[in-house]
């Protein structure tokens, strides 16, 4: 094929980040190289697989493929814990490429002031769960602060109709940062909206998108996150009241030193896997 001609033109090949390795996804074989040479560098950086187990069906595939890279590391434990489990080899957990760079590295491609105007809860959820709408509409009566968020994201979600006070849609990657770093209260289900406000210091909070009992939720990439920067206080779940979200810390002092550690660890793997 052509994929398998051009691989013929490169030493190496690097894959990594999202859920590229999740169950519906190795099925093609392009994110798992299985087009590239068994001599050809195979690199896997921060790959989610985003599940807890691969089905019992695609075990051998997973192996397979699997022990065709010559270096792996995840961007989950859990993830790990599936490698060793299939290949018996130890692989680390590594940044989400998002996080090798600083808050203030980020601001290159945004605005340095806000584009909206006064404090505001930022909302961007791309699940279907009103009962976190409900707890947002909390915080608003709390806090006097209005709802800005970007909706219908994944799906049609009816109870994102009449929520917010400020519905945006003409948002792209600058315009999406600049809410996030400018917002009073951030919450979300997103993996990078979280990324993001964590490197912002903000008062945020992440639900889960999925329901723990679904077999293929990628609940545990925001899990990791979260417990990678200490910040677990910050999982929100139906018990939780406006009162324990408010008395949550908002020292962020730890969380700087744990990721510059992991940046470093992340870009050191980066440089012996390339450099092989």
């Amino acid at each position: 094929t052509s994929l398998e001609q051009m691989a013929l033109e490169f030493d190496g090949f690097l894959v990594g980040s999202d859920q590229l390795w999740r169950t519906d996804s190795i099925e093609h074989g392009f994110t798992t190289m299985e087009w590239v040479p068994d001599d050809k560098l195979k690199v896997a950086y921060s790959t989610s697989m985003g599940v807890t187990k691969v089905p019992c069906w695609q075990r051998k595939k997973a192996r397979r493929f699997m022990n065709r890279f010559h270096h792996i590391a995840l961007r989950e434990q859990s993830a790990c814990d599936i490698v060793k489990d299939l290949t018996g080899r130890e692989v680390p957990v590594v940044l989400d490429p998002t996080l090798l760079l600083t808050a203030e590295e980020w601001l290159s491609i945004q605005q340095p002031g806000p584009i909206l105007k006064g404090d505001y809860i930022l909302v961007y959820l791309l699940g279907n769960n009103p009962w976190q709408r409900d707890l947002i509409k909390e915080m608003k009566k709390r806090t006097g602060l209005k709802i800005v968020a970007l909706q219908h994201l994944d799906e049609y979600i009816p109870s994102d109709e009449g929520f917010a006070d400020e519905a945006l849609y003409a948002v792209g990657p600058k315009e999406w940062l600049n809410l996030i770093r400018h917002a009073r209260y951030v919450f979300t289900d997103s993996f990078h909206c979280s990324v993001f406000s964590i490197l912002y210091h903000k008062e945020f909070f992440s639900f889960n998108r999925f329901s723990a009992t679904q077999s293929q939720n990628t609940n545990t990439r925001i899990d990791n996150l979260l417990s990678l920067t200490g910040l677990l206080s910050r999982r929100v779940n139906r018990t939780m009241s406006i009162d324990d979200l408010l008395t949550i810390s908002s020292d962020f002092s730890d969380v700087e030193k744990r990721l510059e550690e992991k940046r470093l660890f992340s870009m050191n793997y980066l440089k012996q896997a390339l450099n092989k």
